[in-house]
């Protein structure tokens, strides 16, 4: 009697298995895509930053904490400073906007990059003060 009793709920266990596995398959194409697939995102946007460690053509290397990033910069990227100003002793931020060709070794900067399947640049620096 204990046998069969084993071998029933093997047998149940089994064939619920089999139907989930069977049901994630089939409903693996109503499922919502991945971000990168769906039509509503237009692209993903991430920050980096960090000192400039070289500069290569139109690529910046970041370097932070001993990590090294290589981003492609794209030829429209927007390229700002933010320079600090004291007016009637409060301190103020004012960008000023600069060229790709202003930037140097050394400088901080924090670079917003647009990262999907077929992009991965630079598209706006900030570049900080000392």
């Amino acid at each position: 009697m204990r046998k069969i009793i084993f071998i029933t709920f093997a047998l149940l266990g089994l064939i619920l298995i089999g139907a989930s596995f069977l049901a994630g398959f089939l409903l693996k194409e109503k499922m919502a895509p991945p971000l990168e697939e769906s039509a509503l995102i237009i692209s993903h946007h991430f920050l980096a930053s960090g000192k400039i460690a070289e500069i290569l053509d139109q690529t910046l290397i970041l370097k932070k904490d001993q990590k090294t990033l290589k981003i492609p910069i794209s030829k429209q990227a927007r390229v700002q400073s933010l320079e600090l100003i004291e007016k009637e002793g409060k301190t103020f931020a004012q960008q000023k906007e600069l060229k790709f060709k202003d930037l140097k070794v050394g400088d901080r900067v924090q670079v917003l990059i647009d990262a999907t399947k077929k992009t991965f640049q630079g598209t706006h620096i900030t570049l900080f003060p000392d």
